[in-house]
């Protein structure tokens, strides 16, 4: 009986305990749901549901509870009044319980106050809960507390990659660091090379100046890629900016001048736009003849080089200080018309020795926009905009420097502006009776060349005085003139260096072009370099700049050196082709008589059997002999000639 009683006694136990922890498991359940209830009514902005949901668990002294209202309290949401005190105390309490919102959202408090020390405990107890993202700002605070560096060993730069890969926050700089030092498994140089450069297309300037000592360092590394590097380069140098780190960034790099001054510059525009990335990273390197030679072509728009002002600007602001710089800085205010500035610019500068057609131009520039603001505004011309007062300066430093050309415009302008506003002062009127002077400028007087085209001739005939001799025939003018020069007087003759020459082909000069190639094809200059097929090449790259001005006879010289070639390549080919065009149609002498042996010598049967019934090759042979008869042949116009009779049209 008893034995039955004990166990009657405690199955009633059990049942009792059961229903207490239904009981109690229902307490926390319902709270628990009212918590979450009250959390979504805080996030959807209803603060006055979420007071009301949370309020029974803030009672029970709830972490959570205490974070939202004391939210409230500290930023005054809802009806709850503004308490930063008490909305402090409760988000401290629940901090304290280990919830962690409260103790991000302390954090956050501490470092907008710059208590870095709090923060860092805060920090610290998020780490000994579990909570790892939080090792970069422990790191970053006891750097800027105590100096400390953070230890970015393996295990670290491996989280750091996962974290990248996966989509998670990662701190850049840490990981740039750990890929650069080598510390990530299964990533190579070329594998950081990649991240590096998807990095800085993104936009990540640091990335763009840590892939530079690998992207721009030689042609014969894996990693070279001068194009994304000129790219980043233009970036970084915006405005001034980076400069001493994009030349730092670039000192071990093996580009240099003559890598891209003589580097072929080919047909494509994608070639043509390699051979500039070459030249613009060689001057962000610092080197002071790529510096020039790359604002020269970002401000013409030669050679390869697209018309940039904004690029031929950074540029321009590395050159060093001199009359080159002065004289890009004035055409840059031309081109980009801020004529205003470049008015008080070249008034400032007046007294540098500047060169003559620059100024020149600078002049033209003035006097032409003037002219133009005179005609169209008549009297109604503000005098702040042209007074004589403004012009003066300006054409008394045309009468002082300038050509014929210049003075003549400096006269009409004054003789408009007499017009326009007709002088009742005397001292204006003694002005304009001084100065306005009739000029005819002589069909042969010496003009200066102008930039971006072909340099002027001027037809002398032969004299000989003691030492001095004169050019003959067409030539440059390259000296400084006179300020009246004598129409019909000859030039010395200025020899001119090879480095000279090609500085004047870049101007666009066909005779400087022509007798640069010609040095090199001769072996004048350039003697270290023994390879025939090298030279060759050098000098087609400097005809290319001729012919692109349409010069027969850079196109001549061209044609000789690809007839040599056993076995044109296809470029030389197609080259040919395209000068027969102009051979065929131009009245040099030296032209048709590679058209004629083109034509006679070619190894199509069809064309062959065409002439030949046609009679045009009869032709061609006649017009050859008629040629070879005018005597004073250059040798290669004899070889020409020569090889053309020899051939079976000629020989019947």
């Amino acid at each position: 009986m008893n034995n039955h009683t004990g166990v009657r006694d405690n199955f009633m136990f059990i049942r009792k305990l059961k229903s207490c922890f239904i009981l109690i498991l229902f307490y926390f359940l319902t709270n628990a749901f009212a918590g979450i209830e009250g959390i979504d009514l805080f996030n959807q902005k209803k603060y006055d549901a979420a007071y009301r949901s949370l309020l029974p668990e803030f009672d029970a002294g709830q972490a959570a509870a205490l974070f939202y209202i004391g939210r409230m309290y500290m930023e005054g949401l809802g009806s709850v009044p503004k308490d930063t005190t008490k909305g402090s105390q409760l988000i401290g309490r629940s901090a304290e319980k280990g919830f962690q919102p409260a103790i991000k959202f302390l954090i956050q408090i501490d470092k907008q106050s710059n208590n870095l020390k709090g923060a860092l405990l805060r920090l610290e107890k998020l780490k000994a809960m579990g909570d790892q993202s939080v090792d970069d700002e422990i790191a970053d605070i006891n750097e800027r507390l105590y100096g400390k560096a953070k230890d970015l060993n393996k295990p670290y730069c491996n989280a750091q990659s996962a974290q990248k890969d996966s989509g998670k926050k990662y701190n850049e700089g840490n990981f740039l660091t750990c890929l650069l030092d080598g510390k990530i498994d299964g990533k190579t140089t070329k594998d950081m090379v990649l991240v590096l450069k998807e990095m800085a297309d993104s936009g990540d300037d640091e990335a763009a100046l840590k892939a530079l000592p690998y992207i721009a360092i030689s042609q014969t590394d894996e990693n070279w890629d001068p194009v994304s590097a000129d790219k980043y380069i233009v970036k970084l140098m915006q405005g001034g900016k980076n400069l001493d780190r994009v030349k730092a960034a670039l000192q071990k790099s093996q580009v240099s001048f003559e890598s891209c001054r003589y580097a072929l510059p080919g047909t494509s525009s994608k070639t043509q736009s390699f051979r500039a990335s070459l030249c613009r990273i060689a001057a962000a390197k610092g080197d002071a003849k790529s510096v020039k030679f790359v604002a020269d072509r970002e401000l013409i728009g030669f050679d390869g080089f697209p018309r940039n002002l904004d690029r031929a600007k950074i540029f321009i602001d590395i050159l060093p200080a001199g009359v080159a710089k002065l004289e890009n800085d004035l055409y840059y205010l031309q081109l980009s018309g801020l004529r205003k500035q470049h008015q008080v610019f070249l008034l400032q500068n007046q007294d540098q020795d500047m060169n003559l057609s620059n100024l020149k131009e600078a002049l033209i520039y003035q006097f032409d926009a003037i002219s133009k603001n005179l005609k169209q505004a008549g009297q109604s011309i503000a005098p702040e905009i042209v007074s004589l007062d403004l012009i003066k300066p300006l054409v008394e430093i045309g009468f002082a420097k300038g050509d014929c050309e210049v003075r003549k415009k400096s006269n009409d302008l004054l003789t408009e502006m007499k017009r326009q506003f007709p002088p009742e002062d005397a001292g204006e009127i003694a002005y304009y009776d001084e100065n306005i002077v009739k000029e005819e400028c002589a069909k042969d007087n010496i003009a200066f060349p102008v930039r971006g085209n072909q340099s002027p001739k001027v037809d002398t005939s032969i004299q000989s005085k003691g030492n001095s001799t004169t050019i003959s025939k067409t030539s440059e003018a390259t000296s400084a003139l006179p300020a009246k020069p004598v129409p019909g007087t000859s030039v010395p003759i200025v020899a001119k260096s090879f480095e000279q020459q090609l500085n004047t082909c870049d101007l666009k000069d066909v005779s400087a072009c022509l007798d640069a190639a010609n040095q090199i094809l001769t072996g004048g200059v350039m003697k270290e370099i023994t390879d025939k097929d090298a030279r060759e090449k050098l000098a087609l790259s400097i005809l290319d700049k001729a012919v692109a001005l349409d010069s027969i006879e850079a196109m001549v010289m061209e044609y000789d050196i690809f007839d040599a070639y056993k076995f044109p390549t296809p470029l030389a080919m197609q080259k040919i082709t395209e000068f027969m065009t102009q051979f065929q149609k131009s009245t040099l002498d030296s032209a048709r008589l590679r058209f004629y042996y083109n034509s006679l010598s070619t190894y199509d049967p069809l064309k062959s059997l065409f002439g030949t019934l046609s009679g045009s090759m009869s032709d061609y042979c006649n017009q050859v002999i008629l040629i070879k008869s005018k005597g004073n042949l250059r040798p290669s116009d004899s070889r020409i000639v020569e090889k053309s009779l020899a051939t079976i049209h000629c020989k019947r």
